[in-house]
């Protein structure tokens, strides 16, 4: 049964009079019903309601103090002021339900020289989330409390979407419901948020990660950010936190990827990126000012550019799409920013509703779900001139398939937003893996049917025209779950449920058949034997000795850094392990993609001056990491 109400019960004084085993219980009966008002009247003031047999003689009985009616859905948890936070007078009572709400009670007190309490409680203080928006987003503010208690001087709440929030006193004394000026005055101050779903996909912001996205099955896309890029001003790590949540969905979301490179190279518009969820189509967003503006305040290096932009997005009731203009119910929420002045992060009710980002357009051409995607945009990032081949970010996508038509790759123009080429004839059952080259001269895919598949551009001046130049069957044992390139469009690394990660060369001069073209140089498994490879990711710039560093997600939360030789010296040397991250701090289940964060200048580093860079990666465990990572070169 569900309850709204609290009740309490008093333990009263030991006595010496024993009981018998008919002396427990007025009513214990398991169908005991506390609203049947015959049964309660028939109880005298102080008449025990229970009494307890101790043994040796003793006993004690139990009577109902009070029945606490306040909230109108279900009662989740309750907590009493701890005593060491010097309570006086009566006792105080913390209760948190799932209509949104967190009740402190309070006995009346009697006699103000003895502050015995008189017994009639009531609610001082309310706090939580009010009301809510009826048929608002999933990720915003529709679910109540799952738990609540005393955190110092403060009330700390569990949301049932996994977000901790904070709410602290106007009191600057010890013990704030003493204060009789300030004890009703309590504001909400930032919380904790994070996925309370399996996060099966993040990325870094395109140019220079100055942000990173993920995306959950809890149908919510995140953007986690850090001022000063990730360091405090006495070079420690500074804390990330979620700034945004551009997409707010009603399908489990399951991939991404950014392609916002600016129109200065010829690329899409800064801060765009494209989802995919459990549904045949794609969506891209595009940041709103209000967002950009609060990253810029809050000290992160985030470019804005004359891109025409909207304040902020809305999400309708009952919809899917994020729209520029405000519906009835959430016209009355405030603005991210109040003071331009002065920096406030959005609260959780505020990032489902107030920090979404315009969808800018809808990419139609699946059958099936949604699987994974991958785009171009490393091309434009190495040189800048991949805009003067007449070349575009390129976005391909894939679904789930268990024919060779639905098996196909989709290649979009994002800008124009049209289908520029399918890929057809490669596979046979869904592709789970897909990366581009560097060069963007390159497309590899892999997948449920084992066979890894090399696409080549044609024309140097075509979007998206790219044909198969190589196919190798049974690449793995089991399926291909990830593949990347390389700093060189030559090398590429692939994982899989077999356990093995295999590096190819891949020959761009040699386009007459599989011979030659792919060519397998290294195959291991990662420290943590008998366990599958979920994700691959490079480092896309070489360390010591031109050697190229390789990240590995496994199966079982693990991940590992891993040495590749280069060609020349492939020879003598094969794949080295290089550092092996703790358990501790890695995933508790699958990790499902490993992320480096974009370096504008590659990495510069020598023997007196370690470059450090940041690792993310994302599992089933509902977390996101981010790691630093130290290029120590005498190592």
């Amino acid at each position: 049964m569900c309850y709204t109400l609290n009740r309490l019960w008093a333990f009263n004084a030991i006595t010496n009079e024993g009981t018998t085993s008919n002396d427990i219980g007025l009513d214990c009966g398991i169908n005991d019903d506390d609203y049947d008002e015959g049964k309660i009247d028939d109880l005298m003031e102080g008449e025990a309601r229970l009494v307890l047999n101790l043994g040796n003689g003793k006993s004690c009985p139990v009577t109902l103090e009070a029945i606490l009616i306040g909230h109108e859905d279900v009662v989740t948890d309750v907590a009493w002021k701890p005593s060491w936070q010097d309570c006086k007078g009566s006792p105080s009572l913390l209760s948190s339900s799932m209509d949104r709400s967190i009740l402190i009670w309070r006995a009346e007190v009697e006699d103000e020289i003895t502050e015995e309490a008189l017994g009639v409680w009531s609610p001082i203080v309310r706090v939580g989330i009010a009301g809510g928006l009826l048929g608002g987003s999933v990720g915003s503010t529709l679910l109540g409390f799952v738990g609540a208690c005393w955190y110092g001087s403060r009330i700390a709440g569990h949301g049932h979407g996994g977000a901790i929030y904070f709410w602290s006193n106007a009191s600057s004394g010890k013990d704030a419901l003493e204060d009789e000026e300030n004890a009703h005055t309590w504001e909400s101050i930032p919380g904790l948020s994070g996925h309370f779903g399996p996060v099966e996909d993040c990325c870094w912001e395109a140019t220079r990660g100055s942000y990173l996205l993920s995306l959950s099955e809890d149908q919510t896309c995140r953007l986690w950010a850090s001022p000063g890029d990730g360091y405090n001003d006495d070079g420690s790590l500074a804390k990330w936190r979620e700034y945004s949540r551009p997409q707010v969905h009603g399908y489990n979301l399951k991939a991404i990827t950014c392609i916002g490179v600016g129109r200065d190279v010829g690329g899409e518009p800064l801060h765009r990126f494209v989802s995919g969820a459990d549904e045949k189509v794609l969506r891209s967003f595009d940041g709103p000012k209000s967002t950009l503006l609060l990253l810029k305040q809050s000290g992160i290096r985030c470019e804005v550019d004359k891109e025409k932009r909207v304040d902020r997005a809305y999400i309708p009731s009952l919809g899917l799409s994020n729209n520029s203009e405000a519906s009835e119910d959430v016209a009355g929420f405030r603005s991210v920013i109040e003071d331009s002045e002065k920096i406030k992060l959005p609260q959780e009710r505020e990032l489902g509703v107030n920090t979404l980002w315009l969808e800018s357009d809808k990419l139609f051409g699946h059958n099936t779900e949604i699987l994974t995607l991958a785009s171009s945009t490393q091309s434009f990032l190495q040189d800048g001139e991949g805009f003067r081949n007449g070349n575009k970010v390129i976005v391909a996508s894939s679904c789930k398939a268990r024919d060779v038509e639905n098996a196909s790759i989709l290649l979009w123009d994002v800008d124009q937003s049209k289908c520029v080429n399918v890929l057809k004839g490669g596979h046979r059952s869904s592709v789970s893996a897909l990366t581009f080259s560097p060069d963007a001269k390159f497309l590899a895919s892999s997948g449920k049917d084992r066979r890894l598949c090399i696409w080549h551009r044609t024309a140097e001046d075509a979007v998206g025209d790219y044909s198969l130049v190589a196919a190798i069957d049974a690449a793995h044992k089991r399926i291909v779950w990830s593949c990347d390139f390389g700093p060189s469009s030559n090398i590429l690394a692939t994982g899989s449920r077999d356990g093995f990660v295999k590096v190819w060369e891949v020959n761009a001069d040699k386009e007459d058949g599989n011979d030659g073209i792919v060519n397998e140089l290294f195959r291991f498994q990662p420290a943590s034997m008998q366990t599958s490879v979920t994700a691959v990711a490079f480092l896309h710039t070489s360390i010591r000795n031109g050697e190229f560093l390789l990240a590995i997600g496994l199966e079982t939360g693990g991940i590992e850094l891993w040495s590749i030789p280069t060609f020349e010296a492939s020879s003598t040397k094969g794949p080295k392990l290089l550092h092996q991250i703790p358990t501790l701090d890695c995933h508790s289940a699958s990790v499902r993609r490993l992320a480096w964060r974009p370096q504008l200048n590659g990495i510069i580093a020598n023997k007196e001056s370690p470059r450090k860079i940041f690792l993310a990666s994302c599992g089933l465990d509902n977390g996101v990491k981010i790691f630093e990572v130290s290029l120590d070169y005498q190592s």
